[in-house]
C-alpha cells in the first residue's frame, strides 16, 4: 500500500513540473509570435476591376492591412462613376504593372488628397499611370495626383491631368501681381511649425535661392539658371541675404 501511495505521489510531482515548464516556456511562445507578426508577409491582394480597387481602399482604412502586403493590379481601370475616393494609407508594395487607372476625380472637401492619400514609409508603388483630377476644397493643404503625402518611393510612376491645391493659388498671386513662377519648393514635416511659413523662417532657403550654389538640397537654385527672375519676399525673409539684387 505505502508503494503505491508513494508512486502516486512521484506522479503527482512530475505532472507539476511538467505544469511549471509548460507555464514558463508558453509566454515564450507568445512572444516570439508576436515579434514576426508584424513582419511577416502577407497573402497578396489582385486588381482586377474596379470593385476590388474599392475594396482596397476600404481595408487600407486600417494602416495594418497594406504592411508587408504586395498588391498587383492586372488591368487598366475607368473609374468615372464608381465613387472612389482614394486610398487612405498605404504601407506596402503597389506593381501597377504599366497599366493605367483613369477618370479619377477627387474634388471633394479635403486636406491631404491624392490616389493615395498617405503613402507610408517604406512603401513602394511602381509602374503606375493615373489619369484624372485632383482638386479638391477645403485647405488643400497637400494635394497630388499619385500621392497626397509621400514618404515612401514612387518610381516610374505618371500622373496625366490636373491637380490643384493651397500652394497653386499662391502661383496664381504671382501671375496676377505681372510675375512668372519659375519654380516652385514644397516642404514635408510631421506636423506645421509657424516658424517656417513665412518670414525669418525662410531666410536660409531665401538665401541659397539667390545667392547659394544650384544644388538639389535646394531646389529653387534652379531660377539662377533663368536670365530674369524676380524674387518677392519680405525684409524678415530677405535678412541673410549679404547683397543688394
Amino acid at each position: 500500500m505505502n508503494r503505491i501511495s508513494d508512486l502516486t505521489r512521484r506522479l503527482w510531482a512530475a505532472l507539476l513540473a511538467l505544469c511549471l515548464v509548460l507555464a514558463l516556456t508558453l509566454p515564450v511562445f507568445a512572444e516570439g509570435e508576436s515579434e514576426t507578426a508584424d513582419t511577416a508577409e502577407k497573402e497578396t491582394f489582385h486588381i482586377g476591376t474596379v470593385d476590388d480597387l474599392l475594396q482596397m481602399a476600404d481595408s487600407c482604412r486600417l494602416d495594418s492591412w497594406s504592411k508587408n502586403r504586395t498588391v498587383y493590379l492586372d488591368a487598366d481601370l475607368e473609374l468615372t462613376g464608381s465613387g472612389f475616393a482614394g486610398i487612405p494609407s498605404f504601407s506596402g508594395v503597389f506593381e501597377g504593372q504599366g497599366h493605367t487607372i483613369s477618370g479619377l476625380s477627387l474634388v471633394d472637401d479635403g486636406s491631404v488628397i491624392g490616389f493615395f492619400r498617405y503613402v507610408q514609409q517604406g512603401a513602394n508603388v511602381r509602374d503606375l499611370v493615373i489619369r484624372g483630377r485632383s482638386m479638391p476644397t477645403g485647405s488643400r493643404s497637400t494635394v497630388g495626383g499619385i500621392a497626397g503625402s509621400n514618404a515612401g518611393t514612387l518610381h516610374n510612376c505618371r500622373f496625366e491631368g490636373v491637380s490643384s491645391g493651397a500652394s497653386d493659388e499662391l502661383r496664381a498671386l504671382a501671375e496676377t501681381a505681372g510675375a512668372e513662377a519659375g519654380a516652385m519648393t514644397l516642404q514635408r514635416r510631421p506636423a506645421p511649425d509657424a516658424r517656417t511659413f513665412i518670414g525669418e523662417g525662410k531666410a536660409e532657403a531665401i538665401a541659397q535661392l539667390v545667392e547659394g550654389e544650384v544644388s538639389t538640397q535646394w531646389p529653387a537654385t534652379v531660377m539662377q539658371r533663368h536670365d530674369d527672375a524676380l524674387v518677392l519676399v519680405d525684409p524678415a525673409a530677405a535678412s541673410r541675404l549679404t547683397s543688394t539684387h
